[in-house]
């Protein structure tokens, strides 16, 4: 997909002018409301992981009941 070739170059454009390289070993990409066969081809492409819709990010569930909040 073009999208895909499109933030690969991105990514590389950002390495050249920051010295900052992004580890995609280490990165996971989500796709929402997109197929899931989809997002893994772009996982592949890209080298990274995917992620699943509910996650946690700091100890907060991301994606479940987003308008309950659990102390």
């Amino acid at each position: 997909d073009s999208n895909i070739g499109t933030l690969v170059h991105v990514l590389k454009c950002f390495h050249q002018a920051s010295g900052l390289k992004i580890n995609m070993s280490k990165s996971k990409i989500i796709g929402i409301h997109v197929n899931n066969e989809k997002v893994n081809d772009a996982a592949a492409t890209l080298g990274c992981l995917t992620l699943k819709t509910l996650f946690v990010y700091l100890g907060t569930k991301v994606g479940d009941n987003m308008s309950r909040v659990e102390a």
